[in-house]
């Protein structure tokens, strides 16, 4: 069994974990957490390709 107290989890979450999850699992958040996850990220590739683009019309703009 693993314990951790505040001071772990926060040491984690600042050395870049994305989430803590307590024990004993509970199937049903984990599923919940897995897609809030795949949710952010696609978000974030989202609004890459959407920065790279504005971007690209940018260059395009200044080169008229």
């Amino acid at each position: 069994m693993l314990t951790l107290t505040e001071e772990e989890i926060a040491s984690g979450i600042l050395a870049g974990a994305d989430d803590v999850i307590i024990r004993p699992l509970q199937h049903r958040e984990f599923i919940l957490r897995i897609r809030s996850l795949v949710h952010v990220h696609e978000e974030k590739v989202q609004l890459m390709r959407s920065r790279d683009l504005l971007g690209e019309h940018a260059r395009v703009s200044e080169s008229c």
